[in-house]
């Protein structure tokens, strides 16, 4: 399941971020405020679109249930490596981060 259009992050580059950091594969920035997201995955890195795709969903569904546990604020993440193992796994380490940043 997507995230709803609600929570959608439609221009990512406006937003002010308040902190930002690499883990894994991916490049965080967030900050406080309503829950909004938006996941990047060039074609630089991952050729495919079917690829990009479901990468995509994964991040997605991973920050949904992260959403609906509690008020995370805007997140935007991009891809700059191809991922090795599991998106699920990494994506939810990079959440779990975020958390604690939050703290």
């Amino acid at each position: 399941m997507a995230l709803p259009r609600q929570q959608r992050l439609s221009k990512p580059n406006l937003v002010q971020y308040e902190k930002r950091f690499r883990m894994n594969e991916f490049v965080i920035k967030f900050c406080t405020g309503e829950n909004l997201a938006a996941v990047v995955v060039p074609k630089k890195v991952i050729p495919k679109a079917v690829a990009r795709n479901k990468i995509k969903r994964q991040c997605l569904e991973v920050i949904r249930r992260a959403f609906q546990q509690e008020k995370i604020g805007t997140v935007f993440v991009r891809l700059v490596n191809a991922p090795e193992g599991s998106v699920n796994q990494s994506m939810s380490q990079c959440i779990q981060k975020v958390r604690e940043v939050n703290d």
